[in-house]
């Protein structure tokens, strides 16, 4: 009967010579069935010799032996551990010790452990080898949260009670894990926008604090703010102008401020009001109101186009509200004449 029981597990594949892991790699699922004309036999089966090399050719078949030693416990957890830590939870009447040698194999065998039989010592060998195993840890102590945490913030999401310091330590990682924390305190919000400002369009009424440290770190997440403060849009027009011209209604101090920064921010600035485009127009380059205040009766407009291509839009828009003294007959035609405008055009690309 031994050649009949060889013969099958040969016909298995698990009698080739070759590593019983990457067999079982190659093969995954189909590995681990038993064969049902053997199944009884196993049950049978009372030497030691016998089960031990039933399961050096297919650890799974450890299900089906009745009171198998502790050495061919670890024979098949060693064989099979690696690829496949379910097999732990194929083993009956397991010892704490064989137990840690498959999670220390794969961390993805606390899985397969009773809640009764988890240790805390198991969770830190476990989540410390990969921190995903974490989802299968029962009532891990806050240093294995802390740990869990400190490697994916994410993970806070499996934390039911979740301390102050777990959900500081989650934001810290990840700063968009504040959408897993209920009611996040005002400490555990500045944090999660230091790290990510981006983590501010996931919590409920931000204080103005909050949004400063997150205009801060990215300006454009102005646009993603709902109401903000004049103090918050000075931050957020300091950090990016052109973000900040994109919100609707922007009062006029902060335009203003916006000016001050750079005159040619104006273009920025959907609805800019007459006291800013002022602003605007005098805080043009040194250069421009020099040369304007020389000849202020024969102002060459098409001279100083030529020059500043940039500020075509800034001195039309002086002219327009009649900042320049305009003696000169053709300058309006200038700006109605197409082939003017080319030569503007090829000029900035030269």
């Amino acid at each position: 009967m031994r050649a009949d029981i060889i013969q099958v597990v040969h016909y298995d594949n698990y009698g080739e010579r070759m590593p019983l892991n990457t067999q079982l790699s190659k093969q995954s699922e189909a590995r681990k069935k038993v064969p049902a004309e053997i199944v009884d036999f196993l049950k049978d089966l009372t030497d030691p010799k016998l089960k031990m090399l039933a399961v050096a050719q297919n650890p799974f078949m450890i299900k089906h032996l009745t009171d198998p030693d502790d050495e061919t416990k670890m024979a098949a957890v060693l064989i099979a551990g690696l690829h496949f830590p379910e097999i732990i939870g194929q083993i009956k009447k397991a010892d704490y010790e064989l137990r840690m040698i498959a999670i220390q194999l794969n961390s993805h065998a606390l899985k397969y452990i009773k809640a009764v039989n988890q240790t805390h010592d198991m969770h830190f060998v476990a989540v410390h080898q990969d921190h995903t195993s974490f989802h299968w840890a029962k009532k891990p102590e806050e240093d294995i949260q802390l740990l869990a945490v400190s490697r994916d913030g994410r993970i806070i999401r499996y934390i039911r009670k979740q301390s102050q310091d777990v959900q500081l330590a989650a934001v810290r990682q990840n700063g968009r894990a504040i959408k897993h924390i209920i009611n996040p305190s005002e400490s555990v919000c500045q944090t999660a926008v230091r790290q990510d400002g981006w983590a501010i369009t996931t919590i409920n009424n931000p204080s103005e604090d909050v949004q400063i440290i997150a205009v801060k770190s990215v300006g454009d997440i102005i646009t993603k703010i709902k109401n903000p403060s004049v103090k918050v849009l000075l931050v957020a027009a300091d950090k990016s102008a052109v973000a900040t011209g994109r919100v609707k209604n922007l009062p006029e101090v902060v335009q203003i401020h916006m000016i001050k920064n750079k005159a040619t921010n104006i273009r920025y600035i959907k609805k800019p009001t007459l006291n800013v485009q002022r602003l605007a127009f005098t805080n043009l380059e040194a250069k421009l109101k020099i040369k304007a205040l020389k000849n202020p009766g024969k102002f060459h407009m098409r001279e100083l186009i030529r020059d500043h291509p940039d500020e075509v839009e800034h001195i039309k828009l002086g002219m327009e509200m009649g900042l320049f003294d305009e003696n000169e007959d053709d300058d309006d035609a200038f700006f109605q004449d197409g082939d003017s405008m080319t030569m503007i055009g090829q000029d900035r690309i030269v």
